[in-house]
């Protein structure tokens, strides 16, 4: 998870922060998987496409 720190460019922050969510959920940290997925909810445009999967990844883990 540590490579999942790494600084990257603000496009790419959803991406990474839900890729740290989905090694937080295969670790069974659900409580920081959620967290993560949040935050990268919080990232995305509103017109993203990604975005209703990961509102179904956070309502599947609350």
């Amino acid at each position: 998870i540590n490579a999942l720190n790494t600084q990257v460019e603000a496009v790419f922050e959803p991406l990474m922060l839900e890729t740290k969510g989905d090694v937080y959920v295969a670790q069974n940290k659900t409580k920081e998987a959620v967290q993560s997925y949040e935050a990268a909810l919080s990232k995305l445009p509103q017109t993203a496409v990604g975005r209703e999967l990961l509102q179904m990844k956070i309502d599947s883990w609350k």
